[in-house]
């Protein structure tokens, strides 16, 4: 169950699957997007020893709630208020085993993952619709709503261990069964492991690991 309340400071503090955060201004707030790809985690062999990376962390609901069953967590972010929100939603949670880096994409980012997480950007938009505000990286996939999204599966075999396992949100607004074709093409087993239909699209989470011969 999804709890939603304005706290203290009258900002939207969300609880789900017992983590909690508070929203914060310039943040992507947590949606049904965000709330599937935590349901997606449980469908996944996540061990206690496993490291987890977390591309476009935004308020950090998502790498928190991994870090309650994985060893390390490290969840980046190309907006700074973003990272500072994760930052303080670890504190409100108590969870010390994440860290938080800046980083546009794999950039700043040189170590190989267990788990890769990443809720894309997926929504098509226009350039003449993009304004400078930097919330919209949360949710700007440019014109076919797949800029960021190739550019993350052109990179991610280069930062996951030799069993590791890839975990990404797309919808049929960018044609998800391209990130199912990328994949493949790289030589990964990918399947849909959780599907949500909205009035106006479908969402998935693609479950991507490497083929064992």
């Amino acid at each position: 169950m999804i709890i939603k309340f304005l706290n203290k400071e009258n900002t939207m503090h969300i609880e789900y699957k017992g983590t909690k955060i508070s929203t914060c201004k310039h943040v992507y707030e947590p949606a049904e997007d965000t709330f599937l790809m935590m349901d997606a985690l449980e469908d996944i062999n996540i061990k206690s020893t496993d490291s987890i990376l977390e591309i476009g962390t935004g308020t950090g609901i998502i790498a928190l709630y991994a870090a309650k069953r994985a060893r390390h967590v490290t969840a980046v972010d190309i907006n700074p208020y973003a990272l500072e929100c994760a930052k303080k939603n670890a504190e409100l949670n108590n969870i010390k085993n994440i860290d938080f880096i800046k980083s546009n994409l794999f950039t700043n980012i040189c170590k190989k993952y267990d788990v890769i997480l990443f809720n894309t950007p997926y929504l098509p938009q226009e350039k003449s619709e993009t304004t400078a505000d930097i919330i919209e990286y949360a949710w700007n996939g440019g014109e076919t709503g797949r800029e960021t999204t190739d550019k993350f599966l052109d990179m991610v075999c280069h930062h996951l261990k030799e069993a590791g396992q890839i975990l990404i949100l797309d919808s049929d607004n960018s044609k998800y069964q391209d990130t199912l074709d990328m994949l493949r093409k790289k030589g990964l087993e990918s399947k849909i492991v959780k599907r949500m239909n909205l009035f106006f699209e479908e969402l998935v989470v693609v479950l991507a690991k490497k083929a064992i011969i």
